[in-house]
């Protein structure tokens, strides 16, 4: 945790170089490496263009953000769900109880970073999440979620 950043952009860096330097040197290297990219790039781009769109429709709405007292740093926030366009959604919200969801705060950091949801019995309205700030990513978060104008959420 403490060196993450390093390591993505480590492995983002020499991973692209390995990549262009096997297929410099082996032509016929692309014939393995192409199933994997196309289905990095079929598994990836959806969830980007996702994002793009929520990103230029203001981002998801936040319900509320509650700092709970004498938890140690801890926030729940609840984020609303749309029954019209996400139907499956509040079914398996009902469910099952060990999903998560993948939220981005570009304000914050342009990565995405996991959190489990949960939900009240019965109430299929919003999606809640409860964190504790450890590192720069969740305590960067809470401190926006404590300003008056509340930060975008992919």
């Amino acid at each position: 945790r403490n060196f993450y950043k390093v390591f993505y952009l480590t492995h983002i860096v020499f991973g692209t170089l390995i990549l262009f330097g096997l297929v410099m040197h082996w032509k016929r290297m692309i014939l393995y490496i192409c199933p994997s990219i196309f289905y990095y790039c079929a598994s990836t781009l959806p969830t980007l263009v996702q994002a793009a769109k929520s990103y230029c429709q203001g981002g998801t709405v936040l319900a509320h953000a509650e700092h709970i007292p004498d938890s140690g740093e801890c926030v729940e926030i609840c984020l609303l769900l749309d029954p019209a366009a996400y139907p499956d959604s509040v079914t398996s919200l009902q469910t099952t109880s060990t999903q998560y969801v993948r939220i981005c705060v570009p304000s914050v950091s342009p990565l995405f970073h996991p959190f489990t949801i949960y939900s009240k019995p019965g109430d299929t309205s919003c999606i809640r999440i409860i964190f504790r700030c450890y590192g720069s990513f969740t305590h960067g978060f809470s401190d926006k979620l404590r300003l008056p104008r509340r930060p975008k959420i992919l």
